[in-house]
């Protein structure tokens, strides 16, 4: 209601203000029109019509060109406006040319200059013409227009037509009257409108032209007042036109200007940061309000000492540089420098400074107190140190799935620098590790939340298990805003848990071995009870000496299989003075007999010197075949396999010699990930493979004080190497034929 009441009051105010110009206008009028008719009017009528003639028209050229020379800035009405009073001005000059030559055409080209004139605002008021076109196009089209009509009036004028002139002029004065009244009526409701056409003025405009017809029509006599105020008040019209687009057009742009710099200003000066502008030659040209507060100045201070606000955007060390200057030398933007703002000698503000070089040269400065940011960081370094003291490894991304965070016990486990994975996608970074994802069935976890375990190998070639608990991180309004993932380390627990699962093995293949080995050792002492008794009985000495063997052959699969209880029941070495050598040649017929059903080339190459060494000789012996008959399993597929046993001496600059055993075999080797578990329990790369061998085999030789060596490539073959402390006893086996025999034969097999 009130805003209704505000309106009608502005409407009444706008059209006192338009009543009253009129009134100042003609009363204007009538005064020039009396102090003209008292002088010089009567004597030179024709020479003051001419010169009002051609002011008019030389208003209508300036309308035409302020249209044609802001052509792309205008709009369409003023398109028509400038070409509508081009076409004014030509039939304006035809008048005056035909006005001294006395003939009616003068009166025709005046009338059709005014019925153009009329039209043309009349389309304009109801913009009716809502085309762009081309301004050469539309100024040729003006042109044809014009020359056409003139060649009409010229060729066809109204005195050929038995039609009296002065009807003509009647009826056509009382139809432009109408026009332009239909016009102001248009108008009326459009006088506030700024734009660039000033609506008040055109509206004037118009009542004037309805007034200077209106006299043309009753009083049409040159010599009279009335035909003097009616020339006075037409060139009063085209000076409001005149004003309503000419001085409008010059002035809008610049009017609209400066509201949008007003408008940008207040923008600038709610902004809660300080912010500077200045030329390429660092005149400073604005500041806003929160500028001139951290400067602690005022505009006319920067105005009268500009020089010394550019040095306030130097730190508090002397060495320090302007960072403004700075920027103006490189020619290139600085960015979140932090410095102590030098204030009237107060250096106890730090704000931090971004200066951007603009495109159309010049720079901007934008700073603020560091307080902010400081609180910021301050709570960043408070999160961090949070985390760190989680024992519990966290990794923080954005909604990006970009990682922004993590606390210690990650970069430990991960084994992995924040620097190296800062900015990363969760992708890239399960790219950098070997990783098995195994999903944990909860029935009230969340579909995007599932639990899960992780087993991850380091850069490093550690194995890590985790639990990862992944979550949503939500902002106020229940947003995602990223992600978190919280996980324990559960390495530790697995190898516990393996531990104890491996003693349950343990203990079921003690029971098992125990009740193996009661009922094999009674076969097998019927089977060697009857070797003793055809040995006793027999009288070939061949029968005799393979059942002999036989009779052997028992004895060690009887110890074979005491070992074997070791697993369950291991029992301490019992250590003698052992010679390798003498070992090796007492198994050789063994384990020729093994690799030759297998197909095997064997080669045992023997070391002509030796040092006796401390160990339990059956264990010794079951490490030796258990290895051999591994190394015979891996070159099943191999074509021309051969497998090499050797001793030798290992001679190093201490006191400490150690003899060795080598089983080598030209096998599909063993690959690196399968290397780190040899020896384990239960590890086994056979297809029927029980993974108790190897590891028993490590238990021995590390009850002997001994090592296990492991050269292997894959594809290439393997040597494991049993290595025992000597002792110091020498053995001197210099052509003693243990190694000749061998090493001769088996050179080429090597």
């Amino acid at each position: 209601m009130d805003l209704n009441r505000l309106s009608h009051k502005f409407s009444d105010i706008t059209n006192i203000n338009i009543l009253s110009k009129l009134l100042f206008i003609l009363i204007a009028g009538i005064l020039m029109t009396f102090g003209f008719y008292a002088t010089i009017w009567k004597e030179n009528i024709d020479i003051l019509y001419t010169v009002f003639e051609f002011f008019c028209i030389f208003i209508s050229l300036a309308i035409f060109f302020v249209v044609w020379y802001n052509y792309k800035y205008n709009t369409i009405i003023s398109y028509f406006f400038g070409f509508g009073f081009l076409l004014v001005t030509i039939f304006e000059a035809f008048h005056i040319y035909y006005y001294y030559n006395f003939t009616d055409l003068s009166v025709e080209f005046w009338i059709l200059g005014r019925i153009i004139e009329s039209i043309v605002i009349l389309l304009v008021s109801f913009r009716i013409w809502n085309i762009k076109m081309n301004r050469w196009l539309g100024l040729i089209i003006t042109i044809i227009f014009a020359y056409t009509m003139s060649n009409i009036l010229v060729n066809y004028p109204i005195s050929l037509m038995n039609v009296d002139l002065f009807t003509v002029k009647t009826i056509s004065s009382i139809l432009i009257i109408i026009i332009l009244m239909i016009s102001v009526i248009k108008l009326r409701k459009e006088i506030n409108i700024k734009s660039q056409i000033t609506y008040n003025y055109i509206f004037l405009a118009l009542i004037v032209a309805i007034i200077v017809q209106v006299i043309f029509v009753i009083f049409f006599d040159n010599k009279t007042f009335l035909s003097l105020l009616m020339n006075i008040l037409k060139i009063i019209y085209y000076a409001l036109l005149f004003n309503g687009i000419f001085v409008s057009a010059v002035r809008y742009p610049y009017d609209k200007l400066d509201d949008e710099r007003k408008y940008m200003n207040e923008i600038l000066n709610t902004l809660p940061i300080g912010l500077t502008t200045y030329n390429e030659n660092l005149k400073l040209l604005f500041a806003n309000n929160k500028g001139k507060e951290l400067l602690d100045c005022n505009m006319d201070d920067v105005e009268k000492n500009m020089e010394n606000v550019i040095e306030k955007f130097c730190g508090s060390r002397k060495t320090d540089k302007n960072l403004i200057r700075m920027a103006v030398e490189k020619s290139s933007s600085i960015k979140d420098k932090m410095i102590t703002l030098n204030n009237n000698g107060n250096l106890n503000i730090k704000i931090i400074v971004n200066v951007l070089k603009l495109k159309d040269k010049g720079y901007i400065c934008m700073f603020d107190e560091a307080k902010k940011e400081q609180e910021l960081e301050n709570l960043r370094l408070q999160t961090q140190t949070i985390l760190n003291c989680l024992s519990n490894t966290v990794l923080i991304m954005d909604n990006n799935k970009k990682i922004i965070m993590c606390n210690k016990a990650f970069k430990e486990v991960y084994e992995v620098r924040f620097s190296e994975i800062v900015g990363m996608s969760i992708n890239e970074f399960n790219n950098m590790f070997e990783l098995e994802k195994r999903e944990i069935e909860e029935e009230s976890s969340k579909e995007d939340n599932n639990m899960y375990e992780l087993t991850i190998i380091t850069k490093n070639e550690n194995k890590k298990e985790l639990i990862v608990q992944p979550a949503h991180i939500y902002n106020v309004d229940g947003e995602i805003i990223g992600d978190i993932s919280v996980g324990s380390d559960i390495t530790e627990l697995k190898r516990e848990q393996e531990k104890l699962l491996h003693k349950d093995k343990l203990a079921l293949l003690g029971q098992m071995s125990a009740a193996i080995v009661h009922e094999s050792k009674n076969l097998l002492a019927s089977i060697k009870g009857y070797c003793q008794l055809i040995i006793l009985k027999e009288q070939d000495l061949q029968i005799k000496k393979y059942v002999g063997r036989i009779d052997n052959m028992t004895d060690e699969v009887n110890k074979v299989m005491v070992d074997f209880l070791d697993m369950a029941k291991p029992r301490s070495p019992i250590l003698k003075e052992t010679s390798l050598n003498e070992m090796i040649k007492s198994m050789e017929f063994m384990l020729s007999s093994s690799s030759l059903i297998k197909g095997v080339d064997i080669s045992i190459i023997l070391s002509p010197t030796e040092k006796m060494v401390m160990c339990d000789e059956s264990q010794l012996r079951q490490v030796i075949l258990n290895m051999v008959k591994n190394s015979i399993e891996a070159m099943s597929k191999i074509d021309n396999p051969v497998l090499i046993i050797k001793t030798g001496q290992i001679k190093d600059n201490s006191d400490k010699d150690e003899m060795y055993v080598d089983i080598c075999d030209n096998g599909k080797g063993i690959s690196e990930t399968e290397k780190i578990k040899i020896g384990s329990p239960f590890f086994t790369t056979k297809k029927n493979g029980t993974g108790l061998g190897l590891n028993v085999c490590y238990q021995i030789i590390k009850e002997h004080n001994g090592r296990i060596d492991l050269d292997s490539e894959s594809g290439k073959g393997t040597t494991f190497k049993v290595i025992l402390p000597s002792i110091d006893d020498d053995l001197n086996h210099k052509d003693d034929g243990l190694e000749s025999d061998y090493l001769n034969d088996n050179m080429g097999n090597i």
